[in-house]
């Protein structure tokens, strides 16, 4: 895992924040009138405009092993924190999800599809799952993911490697998660 600095410099993709920014609004709209089961667009948050750009951003890397990923066809791209729904720990998906984050630039990197359909998934554990927002009326700043933020933190400050394996570092538990 590397930071990725020129992310935070990268205007969204175009795609975002039209028919994102309207989807996103609809989205809040619904929960709001009390729908909780949301379908997400993956043309929007997988459009090809947007994972060329977080491939570009990437250089070519999944967000989290730093395998090559060649060509945008390939790669999946992940949510942070989980659009569709949420697990802390081993219990059952809590939903809804982030459902407001689905088309946030913020939320989203490119990961290839083992690292996201095998191992992240929905998981998005936090020090304290009483901390969590759980619709968009929450502030998302008084959680504390245990996963680390590529662009808003160095994962040099958590993991570190012995040979190829990563090693949290003092074994703090946000490099260990």
């Amino acid at each position: 895992m590397i930071q990725l600095h020129q992310k935070l410099a990268a205007p969204a993709p175009n795609k975002l924040t039209t028919d994102g920014k309207a989807e996103s609004d609809l989205l809040k709209a619904n929960y709001d009138a009390g729908e909780r089961d949301f379908k997400f667009k993956a043309d929007i948050y997988g459009h090809p405009q947007v994972k060329d750009s977080l491939l570009t951003l990437q250089n070519g890397k999944c967000c989290f092993c730093e395998a090559q990923i060649n060509h945008v066809s390939y790669g999946d791209v992940e949510h942070f924190r989980p659009k569709g729904g949420w697990i802390q720990d081993s219990e059952p998906l809590n939903t809804p999800g982030y459902y407001w984050l689905a088309y946030d630039w913020e939320n989203l990197f490119l990961s290839c599809q083992l690292c996201n359909q095998r191992f992240k998934k929905n998981y998005f554990p936090l020090e304290n799952n009483v901390n969590r927002a759980k619709s968009h009326h929450d502030n998302i700043s008084s959680e504390a993911p245990l996963f680390i933020h590529l662009t808003n933190e160095n994962p040099e400050d958590f993991i570190c490697f012995k040979d190829e394996i990563p090693v949290a570092i003092n074994g703090n538990l946000r490099g260990d998660t």
